[in-house]
């Protein structure tokens, strides 16, 4: 972003190819990727690609839905629950029983939140929504990646859920997703 502009002031459009023309896994993780950078590389893509305006409400889940796919295949569609899980592997595979985010995702989720936070790549608004911080940086983001593919498929995905149906789905343990950090309230 260029010395001046307003991080809401731009728009990026990721196109999504026929799901159909992906290859297996396309989507799926690399195993080098630790908890803790799969949302730093989440929230970065969330926060680029989605609308400042629609999807604030929505980016808590769209952020813990791509860092822990589990999490979010129970809540899609049929046909999209079936693309998801194709295009990102086992990792997307629901547990049985209750799907929850791991200790170690919610220790990496409070961490990489009160950096974005505090280096004011993210801004918690007073309503508990997110957006783009005033120093946010696309830098290395690619909007033609896997990573921005995923994260579009997500967000279009998550916009047609309601929030309290979002909210209902996390378990108590887990409600570091809907932690205010910002607030220091628990929403």
């Amino acid at each position: 972003m260029e010395r001046g502009q307003q991080p809401d002031a731009f728009t990026v459009s990721v196109e999504l190819p026929p799901l159909a023309d992906l290859p297996n896994a396309a989507w799926a993780w690399s195993a080098g990727i630790q908890p803790r950078d799969r949302i730093r590389y989440a929230a970065q893509y969330a926060l680029w690609i989605s609308d400042p305006v629609s999807d604030g409400a929505r980016l808590r889940f769209v952020i813990a839905g791509l860092a822990e796919p589990a999490l979010l295949t129970p809540l899609l569609a049929a046909n999209d629950r079936d693309e998801w899980i194709r295009l990102v592997g086992a990792e997307a595979q629901p547990a049985q029983g209750a799907v929850r985010l791991r200790p170690t995702i919610n220790a990496a989720w409070r961490s990489m939140f009160e950096t974005l936070l505090t280096s004011g790549q993210l801004e918690e608004r007073t309503d508990g929504t997110w957006a783009r911080g005033q120093h946010f940086r696309a830098v290395g983001l690619q909007a033609d990646s896997a990573d921005a593919q995923r994260t579009a498929f997500v967000i279009r995905s998550v916009r047609n859920m309601n929030v309290g149906g979002l909210t209902a789905a996390v378990e108590p343990e887990d409600n570091v997703i809907w932690a205010r950090f910002g607030s220091g309230r628990s929403g």
